[in-house]
């Protein structure tokens, strides 16, 4: 019985959005004649849709030239703002529908460029995310520090893999495929003017993909202004929560210091939490020297969250051995019985499995693994629980293996099971 109840449901919701969708976009009778304004053509265009070309108005210097399309991809947009997903049983059919619309206008090429631009520049906007999941950053997609989305298949409603978040990412991807330098332009034109982070980060990704550098000083410019000053958002969604995150992904991205000075004050939010999107793009730009502000974060008081510690410890992991303050960060985390002693012991598994090697002399490599030697000697002897110990032990046994066995064994082995 439910079965039918949900078969009878769904076809009534199709036929209402396909009767919506058909009486908004049915053309007005002329006064006069009383025939549609599309029957004065005979030309048909993808769809069957016809549109009259002497309708059209001239597009001026610079701007995408509009064609017979142009009437199909305003059809395509103003279907995708009247369909508005909703958790249920008929979700999929509007996901089905969206994606439809979506590859509609990347068939139809430069054609729907004009119609597209017309659409962002009215700023609207519809949200097709009922329960997002967070992405990892631009320029690392397997990192652990939340940042800019690389793609809204990890931005995305669960289950709707190919969904984009929203309706203007969405034609920000459809943009990037078209990809000639007319839908280039339309991209910078979107960039100079939004006032999102989450959209700079999106818009300057696909041009980065489509142009390496081409726009970097206008992403650059635009991403400093809207850090500088960040605008009022009317209506914020959730993807507006970590504007500022966004917007160092794209300077960390193009490797820009120019905000490292306002950055490094910032780990910490004024309520004593960690800024990870800050503590990011300063240990990206600043790598080694960043670790006098990660360690005066750690030692801050207000930072009481264990976990937020170990991931301030596991950003100084990287440079155990070349910094003072990542090698008592380090020691202060493993030593302090009040932490889980899960999470100290993973610690100790984890800075064996990132002392890197490569690009390394022998002798190089040799040192690095020596100083890794000393800084867990020196903790086990202060160590007296048993898990801690062995696993010390553990670790200081494989060093000394790797150190005696030379360079072939240095680059094989790994963390101790």
């Amino acid at each position: 019985m439910k079965i039918i109840v949900t078969i009878f449901v769904t076809a009534v919701v199709t036929w209402g959005i396909n009767w919506v969708i058909t009486s908004s976009l049915k053309p007005a009778p002329d006064p006069k004649t009383g025939v549609s304004a599309a029957a004065h053509s005979n030309q048909t265009v993808a769809g069957g849709t016809t549109a009259n070309p002497s309708k059209l108005a001239p597009p001026k210097s610079g701007e995408p030239r509009m064609t017979n399309a142009h009437a199909v991809a305003q059809q395509c947009l103003q279907k995708l703002t009247l369909l508005r997903p909703a958790a249920g049983p008929t979700r999929q059919l509007f996901v089905r529908q969206i994606i439809h619309q979506l590859e509609t206008l990347v068939d139809l090429g430069e054609g729907s460029l004009p119609a597209i631009k017309e659409f962002l520049d009215q700023l609207q906007e519809v949200d097709y995310a009922v329960d997002s999941v967070r992405a990892p950053d631009l320029a690392n997609p397997d990192g652990k520090v939340a940042g800019v989305v690389p793609g809204w298949t990890q931005l995305r409603s669960r289950g709707d893999s190919l969904l984009p978040p929203t309706l203007r990412l969405g034609l920000v991807d459809v943009l990037k495929r078209i990809g000639t330098p007319q839908a280039q332009q339309v991209l910078a034109d979107m960039l100079s003017k939004t006032g999102r982070g989450v959209e700079v980060a999106y818009v300057v990704k696909a041009l980065q993909e489509l142009a390496p550098d081409h726009y970097r000083e206008l992403a650059l410019t635009v991403t400093r202004d809207l850090l500088n000053n960040p605008p009022r958002i009317p209506n914020p969604s959730r993807l507006d929560d970590n504007s500022k995150g966004y917007l160092l992904e794209v300077l960390a991205l193009f490797n820009d210091q120019s905000f490292i000075n306002n950055v490094n004050t910032q780990i910490m939010t004024p309520s004593g939490q960690l800024d990870r999107s800050a503590l990011d793009y300063l240990t990206k730009s600043m790598k080694e020297q960043a670790m006098p502000a990660v360690y005066q974060a750690f030692r801050d008081p207000r930072l009481t969250n264990h976990w937020e510690k170990a991931a301030l410890v596991n950003v100084a992991l990287n440079y155990v051995g070349q910094s003072a303050d990542a090698n008592t960060m380090f020691a202060d985390l493993v030593t302090n019985s009040s932490l889980p002693l899960s999470m100290r012991t993973m610690a100790i598994q984890n800075i064996l499995g990132t002392q890197q090697t490569q690009g390394r002399t022998e002798d190089e490599a040799r040192q690095a693994q020596q100083h890794l030697l000393s800084l867990l000697e020196s903790i086990r002897g202060n160590a007296s629980e048993e898990t801690l110990t062995r696993a010390l032990d553990d670790g200081i046994m494989l060093l000394e293996n790797r150190i005696s066995g030379g360079l072939t064994n240095l680059h094989s082995q790994t963390k101790p099971d």
